[in-house]
């Protein structure tokens, strides 16, 4: 996605709600098989009516002759006084109206920042349908989510710190959707998410079988993203014949991960089943 944008709900909402009816046919005597989901079919469409709106809006304004747009980042100087970044000019108006949009908002949750989170619309953007979903909140996006990734065939986890979900609406509501959405998803209320900042910067190798000395080695390194490579301050060699020093990295590709912190029990990087330290 080229720019933070807001994706139409509703579009997504209505194919969750025909892949619901569908799943509970059987109640009305209607038995049917379903074949397949095109998540890109149903995803790309609200993709495109964004990005198609906000394009015609931005032609719409650069045509009008009463719009002036100047892009960059504002500030107040004054009472109801305007600068605006790489623009001499200051810009006064009896009204100013800060109509700025919104962005996801993130939790303060310690490691929050190490931890490969998404938002609504990231997830949306996944090229696959993920196998298992958590939700952290109880509001509409934390709503609408495990509806619309519950009914294409996620395993839908939902955590929130309050004992019911929706509390802005009417109590009876609230307490009438929360008990739809615990029979339809596994559902921990009442509870409060804790974070703990990755501090490990060490890593020890594990193998399953002994190596030819016999020992396990450890070499420190930085602590990558699962995608990205380690970067090790040793030689090793390995049966598979791949070899690695300061200069060049590890290609996480090679097997499973046998690299486990000294820290929380968090895995990253790869290397074959046997390690050796190069004489």
């Amino acid at each position: 996605m080229p720019e933070p944008c807001y994706i139409p709900s509703k579009m997504l909402i209505h194919c969750a709600d025909v892949m619901q009816t569908d799943q509970n046919a059987t109640a009305f005597g209607i038995h049917a098989k379903l074949e397949s989901i095109d998540r890109q079919f149903i995803v790309q469409p609200a993709f495109e009516k964004v990005y198609a709106d906000a394009a015609m809006i931005k032609r719409g304004y650069r045509q009008s002759e009463n719009v002036e747009v100047l892009k960059g980042h504002g500030r107040f100087t004054g009472p109801k006084i305007l600068a605006a970044a790489g623009f001499d000019e200051e810009l006064t108006a009896e009204t100013i109206l800060i109509a700025a949009g919104t962005l996801p908002w993130l939790p303060d949750i310690p490691g929050l920042d190490q931890s490969p989170y998404l938002t609504f619309d990231e997830a949306l953007g996944l090229p696959e349908q993920p196998k298992r979903l958590s939700v952290i909140g109880g509001g509409y996006i934390a709503a609408q989510s495990p509806h619309f990734f519950g009914a294409l065939g996620t395993e839908v986890n939902i955590i929130h710190r309050r004992g019911q979900m929706r509390r802005e609406e009417d109590n009876d509501v609230a307490r009438r959707f929360t008990k739809v959405y615990q029979r339809r998803f596994n559902m921990t209320l009442d509870a409060q998410v804790k974070g703990y900042p990755l501090k490990a910067r060490r890593l020890r190798s594990k193998s399953p079988r002994p190596t030819a000395s016999g020992r396990s080695h450890q070499t420190p390194c930085s602590w990558p993203p699962a995608e990205s490579p380690i970067q090790t301050s040793l030689r090793w060699r390995t049966p598979a014949r791949h070899s690695t020093n300061a200069a060049t990295s590890i290609p996480t590709s090679i097997s499973r991960p046998v690299f486990q912190a000294s820290g929380p029990g968090r895995y990253c990087g790869a290397l074959p089943v046997e390690t050796q330290r190069e004489p």
